[in-house]
Parts: structure tokens; sequence; C-alpha cells
């Protein structure tokens, strides 16, 4: 559920409580003049009563919107988090790319990381992605990523 169906809901509702009020005062004025003597205290519990339950119902509006707000600010965060992470990956393995068609040896050409030597050899040993992810905390797909560049740097000495 969206924003903008939140916002709609809330414009009826308040729309209707408006009605609703506006037809209880319409309600109390014409008894009110009828008799002189005294107010309905069951008319005036029950306005009071639909006061209360709009102002509940506008806290928890705004209470929500503030939440589902946030939610989408650390959605945000996270995936620019992931397209850096990603942008670094590609820039790693192109350069590995560059150097092994430059014709440098295959020890010259490691990765930058210790880690990524252990993922190969994780990798050489028979154990699949997303085992070696749980190993080592690294992402599935960086993982194969990986595994893919070591594949490709053997097959090119």
């Amino acid at each position: 559920m969206n924003i903008q169906v939140l916002i709609g809901f809330q414009i009826a509702a308040d729309m209707l409580l408006c009605a609703v009020i506006i037809y209880l005062l319409w309600r109390f004025k014409k008894d009110l003049s009828a008799s002189r003597s005294s107010v309905d205290q069951d008319l005036m519990l029950e306005f009071k009563r639909l006061v209360e339950e709009s102002q509940q119902t506008g806290v928890q509006f705004f209470d929500a919107l503030a939440e589902g707000r946030k939610m989408f600010k650390d959605l945000a965060y996270d995936l620019d988090a992931r397209e850096k992470r990603l942008k670094s990956l590609i820039e790693t393995s192109l350069a590995c790319s560059e150097k092994l068609d430059a014709g440098i040896s295959r020890n010259e050409a490691r990765l930058p990381d210790g880690k990524y030597h252990t993922v190969i050899q994780m990798a050489r040993e028979g154990l699949d992605a997303g085992e070696i992810a749980g190993r080592t905390g690294l992402a599935e797909g960086e993982v194969a990523l990986v595994i893919d560049l070591g594949r490709t740097k053997d097959k090119n000495p």
C-alpha cells in the first residue's frame, strides 16, 4: 500500500467525520432550539468520542507515514551502498582482466584481497557459491563473480 492510497483514505475518513460532525451540530442546534432547558448529554458524549477517535486516527496515520518514510530512506541507503560495492567489484574485475589481457604473469594478476584467493580455493575444492558465501561472509553474487574471474584467469594463463 503506497502513501498516496493512505493519504486518500485519510482524506475520505476526515471528510466522512466532518460530515458526521456537521450532522451532529445540526441535530444539536435543532434539539437546543426545541428545548432550551438542557443539552442532550448523550449527544455531547458521542460528539466528544468522535473527536477523540479522529485525533487518534490522525496520530496513527502520521506515525505510519513517518515509519514508511524511514523505511524508504533506509532502503535507499542500502541500495546506494550495494551500488557502490558493485561498482568497486566491476572496477576490480576490469583491472584484473586488463592485466590478463596485457600478458602479465599469473602471479602479478592476483586479486587484491586474500579472501578472494580463499574463495577460489574453496571453489576448487568443490564448494558451491552459497556455501562459500556463508563461510566467508561475502555476498553470493560477489562469490560467483570471483569464481568466474578465477576460471577465466585459469583458462587464459
